[in-house]
């Protein structure tokens, strides 16, 4: 093997932070993790450093092509390879930049048929901890076994984990289930995106990725009937809404946030560009006048004028209107209940910070929100107390997104690869979605409520009947 393909194959762990570039599996060296779901213990930016920038299947382990964790004890990353496999042989690639090559030190690989829910050194795959030199930047761990959850983490003080790659090599093992089986019937859109958003008429997906466009879909054939291009910044997109009157259409990330005509395709206002922040979420006010951004805080935009009127909160990921226009909800480490008129917080929510939460949806009746974490269930909660009310689906199983259907009757949850629908009132699972082999980061019912989309790692997009 070349020095420079050894570069390639390099993964580092590190005790202040976590970044991987890329995950790979393999069966007859084929690389089956690539565009999986993968997770990590932290984002130290979600948008530049996701988890998946070690299934994406760049190998550079340079730039900005890895993964990265916050400091902190314990930093792991994890990928779900969507069913089980006999596995051979794990290569794990490091970082090979001057400034943090050396982080990825005294790490373990686990690999589990469960889902791995803590670090443990007894259950490794290889006797460790093993570390990384400067001139031999790959790591071959041979593992006789089955597996379908590989995790890495490290074991040294605060450190980041940072990962350039990982490759697993095996076979699917006997009486695995495909990961490309399917339950049920749906379209299927070829196209990357972070999230989705229905037009207020139904006819219309709008989907936003990482090449920084607004793709915009019509539902009944599966066609694109627009592409829209955000050009400005250095990220991509990472969030897409309509307005209430289904005339106007925000998108933004780390290109910052821009308005658009949805009957022209026109800019038709630039509200901060992409050196301003990250806006990792967008949401229109039910009246269609504002709109809230979230990022490394809340901020309130007066559509007419473009101006910012109110800026307050801290750190989020995702964020909700209630439909009165009084509220939002905001997720980070963990959720906020905000007043509009005052900007200040009414409440954050009892027992939330046990796991990130990175999906909420309000019901349409405004009296409850779902939120969903990296590992856990579902829990419902009241708007108005900020109390638990109930918790649905397994505590060991991914919720990725999460989303009311119109009549507050259904919850859907996107997870490993599946999407699972519940019965509010019940808790119990009506019915399971297959068909993805990533990771659904997003989901959205159409507003009738008989058509749900999907967008996955795996680089598709769904639309399932569901009624």
């Amino acid at each position: 093997m070349s020095y420079l393909m050894k570069k390639l194959m390099f993964l580092t762990m590190m005790v202040c932070s976590i970044t991987i570039a890329t995950v790979c599996v393999s069966a007859q060296r084929v690389n089956v993790a690539l565009n999986k779901s993968a997770i990590q213990s932290s984002d130290y930016d979600r948008n530049v450093f996701p988890a998946s920038k070690a299934v994406d299947g760049v190998m550079t382990g340079t730039g900005n092509d890895f993964t990265h964790t916050k400091d902190g004890s314990g930093n792991w990353w994890q990928v779900d390879l969507g069913d089980l496999y006999d596995i051979d042989e794990i290569v794990i690639w490091n970082r090979v930049d001057e400034c943090c090559w050396n982080r990825l030190q005294n790490f373990y690989v686990m690999v589990s048929e469960m889902p791995i829910t803590s670090n443990s050194t007894e259950n490794s795959a290889f006797s460790g901890p093993s570390s990384f030199t400067r001139n031999f930047p790959n790591v071959e761990i041979a593992k006789r076994g089955k597996g379908r959850w590989v995790r890495i983490f490290t074991n040294n003080g605060t450190m980041a984990l940072s990962l350039a790659e990982v490759q697993v090599f095996g076979k699917p093992a006997g009486g695995a289930s495909s990961p490309n089986s399917e339950d049920n019937p749906a379209t299927i859109l070829s196209s990357q995106a972070n999230e989705i958003a229905f037009s207020p008429d139904g006819r219309t997906l709008a989907s936003v990725g990482n090449d920084k466009t607004i793709k915009l879909w019509d539902v009944a054939s599966g066609a694109n009937i627009k592409t829209l291009s955000h050009s400005v910044g250095f990220a991509g997109l990472t969030s897409v809404a309509f307005s209430p009157d289904g005339k106007t259409l925000a998108s933004g990330g780390g290109s910052g946030i821009k308005l658009w005509s949805v009957a022209s395709g026109g800019n038709t206002k630039t509200l901060a560009d992409g050196v301003a922040g990250y806006w990792i979420d967008l949401a229109f006010s039910p009246d269609g006048k504002t709109l809230a951004s979230g990022g490394d805080s809340i901020i309130l935009w007066d559509i007419a004028s473009g101006a910012k009127t109110k800026t307050f909160g801290r750190i989020n990921r995702r964020l909700a209107f209630s439909p009165d226009g009084k509220t939002i909800v905001s997720t980070g480490a963990e959720i906020d209940i905000w007043d509009l008129a005052s900007g200040t917080k009414r409440s954050e929510v009892s027992g939330s910070r046990s796991s990130a939460v990175i999906s909420v949806a309000i019901a349409p009746d405004g009296k409850t929100f779902a939120s969903g974490t990296y590992i856990g269930p579902i829990k419902l909660w009241n708007i108005a107390s900020g109390m638990n009310t109930k918790s649905i689906g397994s505590s060991d199983d991914l919720r990725l997104s999460v989303a009311f259907s119109p009549d507050g009757k259904t919850i859907a949850s996107g997870g490993q690869t599946t999407i699972k629908l519940w019965d509010v009132a019940s808790g119990t699972n009506t019915k399971t979605l297959s068909g993805h082999s990533g990771g659904v980061i997003s989901i959205a019912f159409s507003p009738d409520g008989k058509t749900l989309a999907s967008a996955s790692m795996d680089n598709t997009i769904r639309l399932w009947r569901v009624k």
